[in-house]
């Protein structure tokens, strides 16, 4: 068979290691979510943009009608890439 400190069983034991870590840091790392000021009405610009007067104009758009895409249930702009997801209940990035 193979000895405890041979080569194979301290590969297998390093990546099984490194697998149930990787698993780990998944589960509980925090998915983020929205900034607070992406608050803002459907048909203007988040506050963040107000009070700034940023420039910034996010990749995706709605494809009917070019505009921001807005989450209605969070009453916040939503920027690339983010989805709602309802067993957090809450925007995530």
């Amino acid at each position: 068979g193979l000895g405890t400190f041979s080569v194979p069983s301290l590969v297998f034991h390093a990546v099984f290691g490194l697998s149930v870590g990787s698993y780990q840091a998944g589960v509980i790392t925090d998915p983020g979510s929205i900034p607070e000021d992406w608050r803002g009405e459907p048909d203007g610009r988040p506050q963040f943009m107000l009070q700034d007067g940023s420039t910034f104009h996010p990749l995706e758009r709605k494809k009917t009608t070019g505009t921001w895409r807005f989450c209605s249930k969070e009453r916040k702009f939503k920027p690339d890439r983010a989805h709602f997801c309802r067993a957090l209940n809450r925007n995530v990035l």
